[in-house]
């Protein structure tokens, strides 16, 4: 048995308003409810996780159907050529770096980079073994890709120490780039004599390198620092 909270008469049961002066009435156990002609509601929705293997598996459906159809055009049309195998080999190489990340219920920085620079070694001595100098991979590719997979864990140790300012990052990241591919060019000189390759070296080195001084002067500066965390959003 309710009651009409402005004049007290008895309401029935499921009334909305007073049949008497009309006061609306709001039972607190039961919130009121927007009407709507809809059939749908056009309120957003949107969910607080994304389903990462389900996005993995579309991404490898995604990926696998072109490879597919190289496959079947190099059968078909280029049935003396391999050139599909080249396609395929880029096309795992991503889908390992880019996609296997999602099926793992815990991001483990170290294991993908471990994972990451066997895949890196795998991909270019197929790749090179295709191209037919499969000679230079021991003394040119597997340095060099060793090299960066170094530089690339000084950096994620650098910065899971602590949190570094985006110059900072950056910084490191040129000059990263600029070490490897001096020794890029290094070995090319020495160990395939390429001409030229020495001096493309010291072009690059000084090149990023100039970038590099330019991001310090700017990181020692308060004034750009603050500038940038205004404009970039970074602490």
């Amino acid at each position: 048995m309710s009651y009409c909270v402005n004049c007290g008469v008895e309401l029935e049961s499921g009334a909305k308003k007073c049949p008497l002066c009309s006061t609306e009435i709001v039972n607190p156990k039961c919130p009121p409810v927007e009407e709507s002609n809809d059939a749908f509601s056009h309120r957003e929705h949107i969910p607080t996780a994304i389903k990462t293997k389900f996005v993995a598996g579309i991404v490898s459906l995604v990926m696998l159907i072109p490879n597919i159809v190289c496959v079947l055009a190099n059968a078909v049309l280029f049935p003396r050529s391999f050139w599909s195998f080249y396609v395929l080999a880029t096309s795992f190489f991503m889908w390992i770096v880019f996609v296997v990340p999602f099926f793992m219920e815990k991001h483990r920085i170290y294991w993908m980079w471990a994972f990451d620079t066997c895949a890196a070694g795998l991909y270019v001595y197929i790749l090179m073994s295709l191209l037919g100098f499969g000679g230079y991979y021991n003394s040119c590719a597997l340095p060099i890709i060793l090299l960066n997979s170094a530089l690339v864990l000084i950096y994620i140790l650098w910065v899971r120490k602590k949190k570094r300012h985006v110059l900072l990052r950056a910084l490191l990241i040129c000059s990263d780039i600029a070490v490897s591919l001096f020794v890029c060019c290094l070995l090319l000189a020495v160990e395939a004599s390429l001409k030229y390759a020495t001096e493309i070296g010291i072009i690059i080195f000084a090149c990023i390198m100039a970038v590099v001084v330019f991001l310090a002067v700017c990181y020692s500066s308060k004034t750009i620092r603050k500038w940038l965390s205004k404009r970039l959003f970074v602490n």
